[in-house]
């Protein structure tokens, strides 16, 4: 336990998070990447996001996604509109 203890602290020293809490984060995200293979975790201990091993982070795919599905849906009202 002596190496974990002295790794927290530097941790902690440098994130301002417990031990506690960066094993907490570590196990949840550790299971979250079982779950979603090819999902890594990224940023600050403060700030984690999911994000893609070798791409964007998921909000923006997800940003991107909602903003087709809007594009879609003003075409669609559009052409309901006009009779196309």
């Amino acid at each position: 336990m002596q190496r974990l203890d002295g790794e927290g602290d530097h941790a902690r020293d440098r994130d301002g998070v417990t031990v506690t809490a960066l094993l907490d984060q570590l196990i949840i995200e550790g299971t979250d990447q079982l779950d979603y293979p090819g999902i890594v975790f990224r940023g600050p201990a403060h700030d984690r996001r999911a994000a893609l091993a070798a791409g964007p982070d998921v909000w923006e795919i997800v940003a991107m996604y909602a903003t087709d599905v809007r594009i879609w849906m003003v075409k669609d009202m559009s052409s309901e509109n006009t009779g196309d």
